[in-house]
């Protein structure tokens, strides 16, 4: 756990202050080599000199991570105009600037643009993942981003945002799109394109735009091409303080799990191991289905590794797998620190696994069905104190009654994601339920008409933009009240273990 905090300290340094690398690298081995020395060397072990040798190792691995990640990116030119051929690995998303694809250059009049990932923007809002088109565009290498935000730590930065998807800069169109054709051999492509294929069969359902988009970005997430409503979508639950409910991530995941846990259940008479084998491929088809999104490969991640450790002699603690998953994600791309979505994930994951065992430990019930809509209730509340500063570092406001609306929302989520999982899984076998089908298109409704009550009342809103140092002395102070309170609670269930001493008359 602490392991991985450090080399997210040292890539986020890194990020900041890229040129002072190799002098604090050179300084870093100095000081490496002594502790090693007075640890090892002379036989006194310290066990503070050694965790903080360890720390001072992650942090030294994730500063390396970075540099050994943006070597060949730095290279490209800060700006120039050259010809090149795209392969487009994602569907449009309207910005500013126009469309927005990520795509990979196939080809270029400067060879050593050749293999880099950019992000490419042009009027052109019908390009489909797997399109091979051939332009002239105006490219901006990361190192022109970089220059303009040396000195910053913070999570705002384009260059920043740009690595942390994997990409080496940006291209802008200069001339008309010739299209070449289609290659759809990247996972990835198919991925996108069974995300769009299943989205189109749900075209049949009798629903208005905006129930059909909010339907479909909750079961199959915002991967495809976008509508018209899909801004409205966004907005209305940004609004309710559910936006992690249209990006599928361990929510959904967790629910499709749940699914295959009770389907599989007959089997776990016989054998255990099967059934979780069963629903780690379920949730990996999930994850297919949604496109391959980086919310959804992270959840999955957590979860595989969560499923894995059941099948070893001794489980994991939950804690170390999150931070083993984030660990992984690190050595794919240590960037991931400064996309959004990575920090808001695995801070909502820390922050129920920090508060909800004490928010649970209050109040016990025995009926399942209380106990579950309780449960929900209490994720909520135990997910905002490290989410809220950072919600507010992000974007400047948060949704003050978010815990209360999040619940029917929830509930709503928790009905539709199973029903539409099994109507995608009926409709493989062209075997179409009316009944199933009705049942969506109520509890669609109904979500809609919660939505747009929610969004037209005033409700209270948490304005201003926090600074980051706010947000990390929040946390430190958030988490020391939890740690105190896990103390106290475990001494408390200590003393009721131990007998009391009779008394001698």
């Amino acid at each position: 756990m602490w392991l991985t905090l450090a080399m997210m300290c040292g890539v986020f340094l890194y990020g900041a202050y890229p040129s002072i690398y190799l002098p604090c690298l050179l300084w870093g081995s100095f000081i490496l080599s002594v502790s090693a020395y007075l640890i090892y060397g002379t036989r006194r072990r310290s066990s503070f000199i050694s965790d903080i040798l360890y720390l001072f190792l992650g942090f030294v691995l994730g500063a390396s991570l970075s540099y050994v990640f943006t070597f060949k990116k730095r290279q490209l030119p800060p700006g120039e105009v050259v010809d090149v051929t795209l392969h487009i690995r994602s569907f449009g998303t309207l910005r500013p600037s126009g469309m927005r694809y990520y795509c990979h250059v196939l080809d270029c009049s400067d060879p050593i643009l050749k293999g880099h990932n950019l992000a490419f923007y042009s009027g052109e809002d019908d390009l489909l993942p797997g399109s091979l088109i051939k332009l002239k565009v105006k490219l901006k290498g990361i190192s022109s981003f970089f220059d303009q935000e040396e000195g910053k730590a913070d999570l705002h930065g384009y260059g920043h945002w740009l690595l942390s998807k994997g990409m080496s800069g940006s291209a802008y169109a200069l001339s008309d799109v010739v299209y070449l054709g289609s290659d759809d051999s990247s996972l990835k492509v198919k991925a996108l394109l069974s995300n769009l294929s299943l989205r189109r069969s749900f075209s049949s359902l009798p629903l208005d735009a905006f129930s059909k988009e909010s339907l479909l970005s909750m079961i199959l997430g915002r991967g495809g091409m976008q509508s018209a409503h899909e801004s409205d979508v966004s907005m209305s639950y940004r609004n309710c303080g559910a936006s992690h409910i249209l990006a599928v991530s361990g929510f959904h995941l967790g629910v499709v799990a749940l699914l295959i846990y009770l389907l599989t259940y007959p089997l776990r008479l016989f054998c255990v191991r099967l059934p979780n084998l069963i629903i780690l491929a379920a949730v990996w088809w999930f994850s297919w289905i949604c496109g391959l999104s980086p919310s959804t490969i992270r959840a999955a991640l957590m979860l595989s590794i969560y499923y894995i450790s059941f099948l070893l002699p001794y489980p994991g603690d939950t804690l170390n797998i999150l931070a083993v998953s984030a660990m992984i994600l690190l050595f794919i791309n240590p960037y991931m620190v400064y996309d959004y979505g990575f920090a808001l994930s695995y801070v909502s994951v820390l922050s129920i696994l920090v508060f909800m065992p004490l928010l649970r430990s209050f109040v016990s019930l025995e009926n399942p069905l209380i106990d579950y809509l309780w449960s929900l209730f209490l994720v909520g509340v135990s997910v905002q104190p490290l989410v809220l500063p950072l919600c507010l570092y992000f974007f400047g406001s948060h949704a003050l009654l978010g815990v209360i609306m999040n619940l029917p929302l929830a509930i709503l989520s928790t009905l539709m994601i199973p029903l539409g999982v099994l109507r995608m899984l009926i409709s493989f076998c062209s075997i179409r339920i009316p009944l199933l089908d009705q049942a969506l298109c109520y509890l669609a409704e109904v979500n809609t008409s919660l939505l747009k009550y929610f969004t037209s009342s005033s409700l209270p809103q948490i304005e201003g933009r926090f600074p980051f140092l706010l947000v990390v002395i929040l946390w430190l102070m958030f988490l020391g009240i939890a740690t105190y309170c896990h103390i106290r609670l475990i001494e408390k269930q200590s003393s009721w273990l131990v007998p009391s001493r009779p008394q001698l008359s």
